[in-house]
């Protein structure tokens, strides 16, 4: 018991104007975490934080390991008043500092609003959440409570990827824990694109990891029926039991050939039946350049061509091998982009030049019948 209680120590957050705050954080804590603690209590974009004459600066340094006092008291200085401390705290979540990310969301004045902040991308803090959680614990437990105050959150699309928090779970390879959290707070997510002709969450997991192992959407609709609290939150029991039904579940199938799938090796159905097969082949992918906007080619023209590298994907035999082809083109580019032929500075010598290549060629001829007689 002692060694547990060594392992936290109390902290006071004092401002100049004497307003102070008191919480309970583990030694190990890095001045990072402190400095999200304090923006948290304080609502300020930025502080200055000072432990005795040292200034705490915003890193990974482990201030309070060599304490021994029972409280530290921390001098805050805000910055600036605005109120927008959602960076930071997405900002935890992308370092993974699971119970730092807690304990910030446990201070806020406003929990609802700070879990519905966005990052300079657009990207919510729990499609981040998803994104990194992996097998940890803590991010469990971060997005039961994200989606606890905002179940909404796990319809939200990525601005950049079109992606559903579901979508970025199954890109991190995330636990099956994690899908079962995110399938109860929108169950249609299971099924849903990323885009129109895009990925479902299982496709994309497929794709990106060798040993993606999430139980089959069916499986997952099933284990989302345990009962719950409204809103899409499970407490710990009923997220054990929801995670052990769905292991028992059949497992997920290989997915249907994709054009992200070049390098995965599986065993795919037949394509005699699908739309689009013409004689054993099937168009993934239409031949087009990378550089296809209006000035492509600008900064390699020659004159006024220049040459590119179309690709196109093709789905090849019964059991749908997919070949890539790369085709060099040649296209005129945009007027303004052009360079034209430069001036000459000196008078052209390429006509003499040919004529003293036939001079020698005639000789040459000449001297060889010569020796021949």
């Amino acid at each position: 018991m002692e060694g547990a209680q060594d392992s936290h120590v109390s902290v006071a957050f004092v401002a100049m104007s004497g307003e102070c705050h008191r919480q309970r954080v583990l030694r190990d804590s890095t001045s990072f975490d402190l400095h999200c603690l304090a923006i948290a209590w304080f609502g300020t974009i930025s502080v200055c934080l000072s432990l005795g004459s040292m200034v705490l600066p915003a890193d990974i340094w482990q201030p309070l390991l060599g304490m021994t006092d029972k409280e530290v008291v921390i001098n805050v200085a805000k910055s600036s008043v605005l109120g927008q401390e959602g960076g930071s705290w997405i900002d935890l979540i992308k370092s993974k500092r699971w119970a730092a990310a807690c304990g910030m969301l446990d201070m806020h004045k406003c929990p609802a609003s700070l879990v519905q902040l966005r990052d300079e991308y657009g990207d919510s803090a729990l499609s981040w959440a998803a994104y990194c959680a992996s097998t940890s614990p803590g991010a469990i437990v971060l997005i039961r409570r994200i989606l606890a105050l905002a179940p909404a959150e796990a319809r939200v699309l990525s601005s950049g990827t079109g992606f559903l928090p579901l979508h970025e779970a199954a890109w991190g390879n995330a636990a099956t824990a994690v899908a079962i959290l995110l399938c109860a707070a929108y169950p249609d997510a299971i099924y849903a694109r990323a885009r129109p002709g895009g990925e479902t969450p299982h496709q994309v997991g497929k794709t990106m990891h060798r040993n993606f192992a999430w139980p089959s959407p069916e499986g997952l609709l099933q284990a989302v029926e345990v009962p719950h609290a409204e809103g899409g939150g499970l407490d710990s029991t009923a997220l054990e039991a929801a995670v052990h039904l769905a292991e028992q579940a059949t497992p997920c199938a290989p997915v249907q050939p994709c054009q992200f799938m070049a390098k995965q090796i599986v065993h795919r159905p037949s394509l005699g039946t699908e739309d689009g097969f013409q004689e054993g082949v099937q168009h993934f992918r239409e031949a087009c350049a990378k550089e296809c906007g209006r000035f492509a080619g600008a900064s390699k023209t020659r004159h006024s061509r220049c040459s590119f590298v179309e690709k196109s994907e093709v789905v090849v035999g019964p059991r749908g091998a997919v070949h890539r082809l790369h085709l060099h083109v040649v296209r005129a580019v945009h007027e303004g982009a052009a360079r034209g032929h430069a001036v000459a500075k000196w008078p052209c010598k390429a006509g003499p030049r040919r004529e003293r290549a036939l001079d020698r060629t005639l000789k040459f001829g000449t001297l060889a019948v010569f020796l021949q007689c």
